[in-house]
């Protein structure tokens, strides 16, 4: 019987995927080089292992770079182009739906603490969520299952009495890797991935509602 949810952060809740993308692109162009979305899609859902867009550009420029500048500029760009950012469409809806319920509410992220609360407040998200789990808190992130295993553990709900959702493929091995339903939702990055592993695939939050996955309707 499922119980509770737990959300991906980054590209499911806000789309912070996209400003860091382009802010990327605009650090490449300055230097006359084009970032290839293959590359990018890798580190989506995980930390940087396998690719970094700054070890990428310092290896094109020969070392003929300062990477701590270069990263210090890619910030500041994601962060202005973050300004106008909203909680993505239904997200809000299917939260609030879900807390009348009693449902319990969890986010797993591969991001660090300090990136993922301060956004969580400034949205006024905390108050949906009984637990938060980040990349401070496990040894290994997405694609591994170490976070939504922490996540369920925390809601004190086993793997199958929770379905997860998710934006990108790292997410959805990594909650099927601990057990658990996956529902995927791709933004406009994560889009251009084949998220067909999922359980799930719906284009918003406004195709879903809690009461459909409490009744077990959508898991026959």
């Amino acid at each position: 019987m499922i119980k509770g949810f737990i959300f991906d952060f980054d590209g499911l809740i806000l789309d912070t995927e996209t400003p860091h993308l382009q802010a990327w692109q605009e650090v490449f162009a300055e230097y006359g080089e084009h970032i290839q979305l293959a590359d990018w899609l890798k580190l989506i859902g995980t930390g940087p292992v396998d690719y970094d867009p700054g070890i990428d550009l310092f290896n094109r420029r020969q070392g003929n770079l300062d990477l701590q500048a270069v990263r210090k500029q890619a910030n500041t760009l994601t962060t202005q182009k973050m300004a106008n950012m909203q909680v993505l469409p239904g997200v809000i809806n299917f939260l609030q739906a879900a807390s009348e319920l009693n449902a319990p509410l969890a986010v797993a992220s591969s991001s660090p603490r300090d990136w993922v609360e301060p956004l969580m407040q400034e949205f006024a998200l905390t108050q949906y969520f009984d637990i938060v789990v980040t990349a401070d808190n496990v040894s290994h992130v997405k694609p591994e299952p170490d976070l939504y295993l922490l996540a369920a553990g925390h809601l004190g709900l086993k793997p199958t009495e929770v379905i997860a959702f998710e934006d990108s493929v790292n997410g959805i091995r990594a909650a099927q890797a601990a057990g658990i339903y996956c529902v995927a939702v791709p933004n406009s990055v994560t889009g251009h991935m084949n998220v067909e592993i999922a359980d799930k695939i719906v284009k918003s939050f406004f195709e879903l509602s809690p009461q459909q996955f409490l009744t077990r309707q959508d898991l026959n």
